[in-house]
Order: C-alpha cells, then sequence, then structure tokens
C-alpha cells in the first residue's frame, strides 16, 4: 500500500470540478482517488475557511448494540454531561481535554448510539480519565451547533482548551471500545 500526500490549491476551481486520476506506469490502469480529496474552501490569502467535504466512499462503522437502556445507566445519574448554548465556553474553560457529542434527538442513529456515550461517560469517569464527555442536543441548543457548523448527526468531535484538535469529526466504529482507544491516543 502506498500513501502519498500533497496540498495543491485551485483557487479559482469550484471543488466540484476537482479530480484526481492516477495511472500506472505504462498506462493500463486507471485508478479513481476523487473520493479521497478533502475539499476546503479558501479566502482570498489562500487560508482554509470552510470544510466542503469529501467524497469519500462510506466505511461500514460497527457499534455497540449491548447496552442496558439509557434509563438503567442514568440511574446513577447523567455522566455525559449535557452542554447548553449558554455554557459552551464555560464548559471548555473548565475541562482542558473534552469530547462532544453533538445529535439531534429524532436521528435514529443517534438514539442507538446514546447509551454508548453514556456507558464512555461512565467509563472515563471511573479510570480517572481527565476527558470531559459532554453532549449537545442540536435542536434545543442550536446556536452552539450552528457555530459548530454541525451538518449531520451524530457528530463526535474532541476538543483541547476549547479548539478542536482533529481536523473533521471522529469517523471511526462507535463502540466503547474504540471510542476509549481513540481518547487513549489523544
Amino acid at each position: 500500500q502506498l500513501r502519498l500526500n500533497f496540498n495543491i490549491s485551485f483557487p479559482h476551481l469550484h471543488c466540484d470540478f476537482a479530480s484526481i486520476d492516477l495511472w500506472d506506469k505504462i498506462g493500463q490502469n486507471q485508478l479513481d482517488v476523487t473520493r479521497n480529496i478533502e475539499k476546503w474552501q479558501l479566502d482570498k490569502n489562500g487560508h482554509r475557511r470552510l470544510y466542503q467535504g469529501r467524497n469519500r466512499r462510506d466505511f461500514d462503522i460497527e457499534h455497540d448494540t449491548h447496552h442496558p437502556p439509557l434509563e438503567t445507566l442514568h440511574a446513577d445519574g447523567i455522566h455525559a454531561e449535557p452542554i447548553t448554548n449558554n455554557d459552551w465556553s464555560t464548559y471548555h474553560e473548565e475541562n482542558e481535554f473534552s469530547f462532544i457529542y453533538f445529535y439531534a434527538p429524532w436521528c435514529s442513529f443517534c438514539q442507538k448510539f446514546h447509551t454508548t456515550w453514556e456507558r464512555l461517560a461512565e467509563e472515563t469517569e471511573k479510570r480517572e480519565i481527565p476527558v470531559a464527555i459532554g453532549t449537545v442536543d442540536c435542536i434545543t441548543e442550536n446556536d452552539v451547533c450552528a457555530e459548530q457548523k454541525i451538518q449531520a448527526y451524530p457528530t463526535l468531535r474532541f476538543f483541547h482548551q476549547g479548539i478542536q484538535v482533529n481536523q473533521g469529526e471522529y469517523r471511526f466504529d462507535r463502540t466503547l471500545e474504540a471510542l476509549l482507544e481513540f481518547i487513549d491516543k489523544k
């Protein structure tokens, strides 16, 4: 497997027309790698403004399905702290590291994932991992979600002192084990 990283800017080429094809040395095999292009909108000075997305192929993501119902998990209190529009800044001032789950209550994927997120919060508390686990309901707290440019649910982001650590969102397996491994690497 070969991986090439490069950065090419075309300030006057619309993202819809950006495509990259690779040919082998003798010109027999062509590989379309367009789906792996990250598209960023640039300002007049060439600085990144908005993330336009990626034509990435969707991978199957594993989800946990064996957690007890949310009501059972909440019997000893809510561990994944709900964050509101009013306390977004304070939350990040009080927590050096935070992992935030942006969701919509009507989203079926969010409904399935909510118990895994609560288990993650319980587990980080139990292991005394210094990462705050929070949730933002994007329907009631839409100012935060608009500021964070949340466009899909669920969206998971890791922050250090209020600044997003990874470019984009957490896009890996949605299992307790995978989430804890991700936190350990940060």
